[in-house]
């Protein structure tokens, strides 16, 4: 009885197949490496952001603010850069499987070596190059809908009367004043001649920050530090007391 490789080549003398030419099977399988490393550096800096989340929520402002711990946590949650991050490590898997022996390998050990190639190229971009904050920062500019996303994150900044302010920076940095739209779009005239920028604050027009200082009236602000939105405050724990036993 003619086996089944008999009868493909059989197919193929009397012209009613033709072979596939190998360049096209390398290609192909190239082709779909290429797409796991993609898929693997997206997810990879997806994981950076949310270290940066983390990493730079106000932790040691918590009590201060007045949220409780578990209320902290949840409004600090990266939600939207853990549904990419899962989304991605998700489709790699399934364009790994597809691979030319993809398909002979568990998966927990796919799941577990996905997991460990993310984690570590995040963590070793965010710490080496910052990609965190840079994936943050692109996201409120360019993401529909992000601002509304963090604004839980960004209202329990917004706290004039004991110091508290954040917003959009919307006038250049001039002779230590700058102005600032507020999340209720209210424009404040900030004074900042003796105070604290943080190193990853540019003071650029549309550039979110938030700021720790002395409320004056209803339009002046007097600024102690100006950290970055989603970054660590540098804030003089001296000058941040007198604010907080007002």
């Amino acid at each position: 009885m003619e086996n089944l490789k008999d009868k493909i080549l059989d197919k193929i003398k009397a012209g009613e197949a033709k072979q596939t030419p190998k360049w096209q099977f390398q290609l192909k399988e190239f082709l779909v490496w290429f797409g796991v490393g993609i898929l693997i550096a997206i997810a990879a800096l997806s994981f950076s952001a949310i270290i940066f989340n983390f990493q730079n929520a106000d932790w040691a402002l918590r009590a201060s603010l007045g949220i409780t711990r578990s209320r902290f946590f949840f409004i600090h949650l990266p939600y939207f850069w853990i549904i990419i991050l899962t989304a991605l490590a998700i489709l790699t898997y399934y364009v790994f499987r597809h691979t030319k022996k993809g398909y002979r390998y568990a998966l927990p050990v796919v799941i577990f070596t996905v997991a460990i190639l993310i984690t570590s190229i995040g963590l070793a971009s965010h710490l080496s190059f910052r990609t965190g904050h840079f994936m943050e920062k692109e996201a409120m500019i360019g993401v529909p809908y992000y601002n509304v996303i963090t604004r839980p994150r960004q209202k329990i900044w917004f706290n004039p009367e004991k110091g508290f302010l954040t917003g959009s920076i919307v006038s250049p940095y001039v002779n230590g004043k700058f102005n600032l739209s507020d999340i209720n779009k209210n424009v404040w005239l900030i004074s900042c001649d003796k105070c604290v920028i943080h190193t990853l604050v540019e003071m650029e027009e549309d550039e979110k920050v938030k700021i720790i200082g002395e409320k004056i009236d209803n339009v002046n602000f007097n600024a102690f530090e100006v950290s970055p939105l989603f970054g660590p405050p540098e804030f003089n724990k001296i000058e941040f007391k007198k604010i907080m036993t007002k």
